[in-house]
C-alpha cells in the first residue's frame, strides 16, 4: 500500500511527491466541540482526517498525494473565538 499520510512520511517521501505533475496535498479539517460525555472533543477532526486518508488511498495509485495532519477549528457562535471560522473564511481556505 502506497504511504498517504504525511506524518508518516519522511522529508525525501514528501520532496519527491512535491516535484511530481498534479501532486495533491489534502488538509483534513474539523471541529474541537463537545459531543456529549460519550465522545471525544476531536472527533469531527478525526473523522475528517479517516475520510482524507480513505479517499487518498483510492487514488494514490494514479495521482501523488499526502493526507495533511488534521486541522481543528472550534465554530463560535456569536463571537469570533482564537481558532475559529466564519464560513465564508473557509471558503478562501
Amino acid at each position: 500500500m502506497i504511504e498517504v499520510e504525511w506524518t508518516r512520511m519522511t522529508a525525501p517521501d514528501l520532496r519527491a511527491i512535491a516535484m511530481q505533475k498534479a501532486a495533491l496535498a489534502i488538509l483534513p479539517i474539523g471541529s474541537l466541540e463537545q459531543h456529549g460525555p460519550h465522545l471525544p472533543v476531536v472527533t469531527d477532526t478525526a473523522s475528517a482526517s479517516e475520510a482524507a486518508i480513505r479517499a487518498a488511498r483510492r487514488v494514490a495509485a494514479e495521482t501523488p498525494v499526502a493526507v495533511l495532519p488534521g486541522l481543528w477549528l472550534r465554530k463560535a457562535r456569536n463571537e469570533r473565538a482564537p481558532h475559529s471560522l466564519r464560513r465564508h473564511d473557509l471558503g478562501r481556505l
